[in-house]
């Protein structure tokens, strides 16, 4: 049953990211469009949009593991008298977080980068958000 509940968690965090990083995305087409436009070619707009993702990734991977380590930590020394045991650096757990942060945020810059590029330059100027 916890397992259960901490996979609803994490498809529920999955979602978020997902639905926060495309929203993002659509919303800068006119300004996809525009670098297009000045000359950047779709191999670098990608290339753009892909690093935007690796750092979104990055970062949530910082916060995410500081924060749980630090909740980590806490429940140890919650418990301490009833698990009668030292605390451990987390290193598996974060190795897991970090490469979970990495992919999600990934696999959520790639669906919407390749809706971006099937709009011409023309009509996404000319579109309002």
């Amino acid at each position: 049953m916890l397992y259960g509940f901490i996979g609803v968690i994490v498809l529920i965090a999955f979602l978020n990211i997902v639905n926060t990083v495309s929203t993002n995305l659509i919303l800068r087409t006119r300004e996809f469009a525009t670098l297009k436009a000045i000359g950047m070619t779709q191999k670098e707009v990608r290339k753009m949009i892909i690093l935007e993702g690796v750092f979104y990734g990055l970062f949530a991977a910082v916060i995410g593991v500081i924060l749980g380590t630090m909740l980590n930590y806490g429940i140890q020394v919650l418990f301490a008298s009833a698990l009668d045991t030292d605390w451990v650096f987390p290193w598996y757990s974060i190795g897991i977080a970090f490469a979970g942060s990495m992919i999600t945020t990934i696999v959520a810059t790639i669906g919407p980068m390749y809706r971006l590029n099937k709009v011409s330059i023309v009509d996404a100027l000319r579109s309002e958000n």
